[in-house]
């Protein structure tokens, strides 16, 4: 995967060269009304969603959901391994386009990255991309750090500006 692909994908779900400053527009441009009937779509038909959460429990007794909070195009789910309580996995799953993402965080240090390091890491992105690929079949991992942290001039969204290819796909939420 490029960059020049994936934001080429997101032109349909975010306006091109529109500002929040101008939120009539932006809110009336058709790239924000895709974003948000696909966000409204996923929030009212929770089936996906409540499928894939309830398969993480084999993982984790303690699984928070931060889907769609703030208006974020993904369904979001962190947990600890109950044998490692100072690592936090984050599950990120977007609505608007067939992609989706670990997010390994060390809790000691605030240490964040998209790729597997050791062993535990390696099982833990295996059974969370066949769970995934299970509810969503047609959607694809993206491991690339730098790709993910990718700053995206061309739109505009809350929170970071420019935001970055994980902020649009997925949320920029920190837990």
């Amino acid at each position: 995967m490029r960059k020049e692909q994936i934001t080429e994908q997101l032109k349909e779900y975010y306006p091109e060269g529109l500002t929040l400053n101008d939120i009539m527009a932006y809110s009336a441009s058709e790239a924000y009304n895709n974003r948000k009937q696909c966000i409204e779509s996923a929030w009212s038909d929770r089936g996906q969603w409540e499928q894939l959460k309830e398969s993480l429990t084999d993982l984790s007794a303690e699984i928070w959901d931060y889907s769609f909070l703030g208006g974020s195009p993904s369904y979001h789910f962190s947990f600890p391994l109950e044998q490692n309580e100072d690592i936090l996995y984050s599950l990120f799953v977007s609505v608007i386009l067939p992609y989706f993402a670990i997010r390994i965080m060390r809790l000691p240090d605030r240490k964040k990255s998209f790729t597997p390091v050791c062993d535990t890491d390696f099982q833990v992105f295996e059974k969370l991309t066949k769970k995934v690929q299970h509810v969503f079949p047609e959607h694809l991992i993206i491991k690339d750090d730098r790709l993910l942290q990718t700053k995206v001039d061309i739109f505009e969204a809350d929170g970071e500006n420019p935001p970055s290819i994980q902020h649009l796909l997925f949320s920029t939420i920190e837990t």
